[in-house]
C-alpha cells in the first residue's frame, strides 16, 4: 500500500456520511437555530413586539 495504511480484513465498516456530521438548521447548528427561534418566539408572541421578534429570528 503505497500511502502507508494498513487494513485489516474484516475491521473495515463503512459509515454513512449523515452519521459523522452535525445536523443543520439553515446553516446553523441545530442548538442555535432552536434557540434563536425560541427567544424570537418569546418576545414576538411574549411580549407583543411582532417586530423585535421578526428581528432577532433573522439574526
Amino acid at each position: 500500500m503505497a500511502t502507508g495504511e494498513q487494513h485489516i480484513e474484516g475491521f473495515e465498516v463503512p459509515v454513512h456520511r449523515a452519521l459523522t456530521e452535525p445536523i443543520l438548521l439553515g446553516g446553523a447548528p441545530r442548538s442555535v437555530a432552536i434557540l434563536n427561534g425560541t427567544v424570537a418566539a418569546a418576545i414576538g408572541l411574549g411580549l407583543q413586539q411582532w417586530i423585535a421578534g421578526l428581528v432577532l429570528w433573522t439574526a
